[in-house]
């Protein structure tokens, strides 16, 4: 009797099904929603029943009753029913997919609001129709497994539609069929679009080249024509940065050629700036830093300069960094922003420069005479400059000695040979003249004998 009235709920509410799925073409937009909730309580009411004849069936073969027939024809109706239920969700996850697309669109393309919003109600019965038909082939699954048939296909065929990974994917069969659905679909999809892409690929990557040969050819016009005017450091920065610029924005418009969004494009790589800003923000002080040095050019190429704690000669000036070569020949590599922080004194920026030299002579020599023979080694000498004009003047009156200071003016290239050689040739020329200069202090004369007054007494004589 129990069995008789499971088949009479199972053929009335299958057949119920039916008669609803067969309405739904002829079904107004705005009753669909009553439909599919009618379609979805008859398909829950039938798995309710499936489920409880399962139940029944087991407990009779338990009790030892024969129920074998009947077990073989709910097996067959429910394996019947699952693949039906397999094509029904590869419809209605394909419909899901269409409905999705076209919301998308009309809402990028500005569509009415009753249009759009009968789109959406689409939409949202077909992913509706999706979880219900995923339910029914799950429970239809399950009870299949409770009689030892293999259902490795319809959990497959459920992880496709849901994109969710469950414990079913731990299956070997399971795991093994979804990747191979997969790379097939993967393989279908590049064969169909194989050509599109390619050609798309070939547009961009012209586009890029082309832009990388019109930056180049307008780079060498402006040097050709030295227009604009740009300081050896900036220049050498701009050549750096012109191929990796030209290849952005070649890469931007190709995009764009293609039919990518530039607005949605240019978000992305204003929001990427931004996490990368925060994350390296002592590299953006540097850039920081940077900029400001090209745009005050306190110092350019070959200059030498005092910055960061370091005397050197600027070799290049990179986003992050500048590279110094001090005068015994190592390669520094001060931040930008320690220079830019720091007091910066630029020893080529001018094309004159002032060479010292001190003096140190005994007081028992005429001023005079010292100062008109520093005047004539200093005007003798090739690379002095005749204007400004040199001078000499006492600096200090020390013991034992008077402290005379030269002030002579060279061409700044000229600087550090005027530095060595001056002072050399006024030696020389106090040496051919008999000037007298005192001992340095640490050269004593040799030491006298007697007692200690006697020593004192003689050492006073000696300096003078």
């Amino acid at each position: 009797f129990a069995m008789r009235e499971y088949d009479r709920s199972v053929d009335s509410y299958s057949a119920r099904l039916s008669t609803l799925r067969e309405r739904r073409p002829r079904t107004a937009p705005e009753d669909l929603g009553d439909l599919e909730a009618d379609i979805r309580e008859a398909r829950v009411r039938l798995d309710t029943v499936l489920a409880g004849q399962m139940q029944t069936l087991t407990a009779a073969d338990s009790l030892g009753l024969d129920v074998a027939d009947r077990g073989d024809d709910l097996v067959q109706f429910l394996t019947m029913r699952a693949e039906s239920q397999v094509g029904r969700l590869l419809i209605a996850d394909s419909e899901r997919d269409k409905f999705a697309a076209q919301v998308r669109d009309a809402e990028r393309a500005g569509t009415s609001d009753s249009e759009l919003a009968s789109l959406r109600t689409r939409a949202r019965l077909a992913e509706q129709r999706v979880e219900g038909l995923v339910a029914s082939l799950r429970m239809s699954a399950r009870m299949l497994e409770q009689v030892g048939i293999e259902t490795a296909q319809y959990r497959q065929v459920i992880i496709a539609a849901t994109g969710e990974v469950t414990g079913d994917i731990l299956d070997i069969q399971v795991a093994l069929g979804v990747i191979r659905d997969l790379l097939q679909d993967g393989w279908a999809w590049f064969k169909d679009r194989a050509p599109t892409i390619f050609v798309r690929l070939m547009i961009v990557f012209g586009l890029v080249l082309l832009f990388r040969v019109l930056f180049r050819i307008g780079w060498w016009l402006s040097r050709r024509f030295n227009r604009p005017q740009l300081s050896q450091l900036l220049a050498g920065l701009v050549g750096r940065l012109l191929l990796p610029t030209a290849t952005i924005v070649g890469l931007i418009v190709g995009l764009w050629f293609i039919g990518v969004n530039p607005g949605t494009l240019l978000a992305g790589v204003g929001v990427i700036g931004v996490i990368v800003g925060l994350a390296l923000q002592d590299s953006m002080s540097n850039l920081a830093a940077g900029m400001f040095i090209l745009i005050y050019r306190p110092y350019d190429v070959e200059d030498i300069v005092s910055a960061g704690g370091v005397v050197g000669k600027v070799r290049a000036m990179g986003l992050a960094n500048t590279s110094v070569v001090t005068f015994d020949n190592r390669v520094l590599f001060i931040p930008n922003r320690k220079i830019w922080s720091e007091i910066i004194e630029n020893r080529s920026a001018e094309r004159v420069r002032r060479v010292e030299a001190l003096v140190k002579v005994s007081y028992r020599q005429p001023l005079e005479q010292v100062f008109a023979l520093l005047l004539d080694v200093v005007k003798a000498h090739e690379l002095i400059l005749d204007t400004p004009e040199p001078s000499v003047f006492v600096s200090a009156l020390g013991d034992p000695w008077i402290e005379v200071k030269v002030w002579a003016w060279g061409s700044t290239d000229d600087w550090w040979t005027l530095t060595t050689e001056l002072p050399r040739a006024i030696r020389v020329r106090f040496e051919a003249e008999g000037i007298e200069t005192p001992a340095a202090p640490w050269v004593w004369p040799e030491r006298p004998e007697g007692p200690a007054s006697q020593v004192r007494k003689a050492l006073l004589d000696e300096s003078g």
